[in-house]
């Protein structure tokens, strides 16, 4: 198994990683630690990820809460999405 995980960009989020997906390194922790990672990136980092502006998926499944992430895992960081 890899010791990386995928992290999926969606919508405006991928003025941040243009590709729309990025390998990480990873060992242990959960979703609070990736975006405490990728929030440390700098002020537009911070910005794009605020909690009240994104919605989580673990391998394709929204979450509610933190889980553990295990490398080889897919992490989709989804905006909010509007329609009318």
């Amino acid at each position: 198994m890899s010791d990386t995980i995928t992290v999926l960009f969606f919508g405006p989020l991928k003025t941040l990683v243009p590709s729309g997906s990025e390998a990480l390194p990873w060992t242990a922790g959960d979703t609070d630690d990736l975006l405490q990672l990728l929030r440390a990136r700098g002020p537009e980092w911070a910005a794009a990820l605020h909690p009240r502006a994104l919605r989580l998926a673990l391998n394709r499944q929204l979450l509610h809460t933190a889980a553990p992430i295990r490398p080889g895992d897919e992490v989709g960081l989804v905006p909010p999405v509007t329609g009318g």
